[in-house]
């Protein structure tokens, strides 16, 4: 699989209800809204393992 070195914009549809979720969150947070998303997708790579072991896997 190849990984992409720089960072770049995505558009995700969040539903409504979703959406009203996540804003109240990140405000409580005191986060803007990527960097709720950054950090509610790195949490979830944790969660499932595939952040911690392709940090340990050697770039080719």
């Amino acid at each position: 699989m190849e990984t992409e070195k720089s960072s770049g914009l995505i558009a995700v549809y969040i539903p409504p209800q979703l959406l009203r979720m996540v804003e109240e969150t990140r405000q409580r947070l005191g986060m803007n809204r990527s960097r709720f998303v950054q950090y509610c997708l790195t949490k979830t790579l944790q969660e499932l393992s595939v952040l911690t072991t392709n940090i340990h896997k050697p770039e080719n």
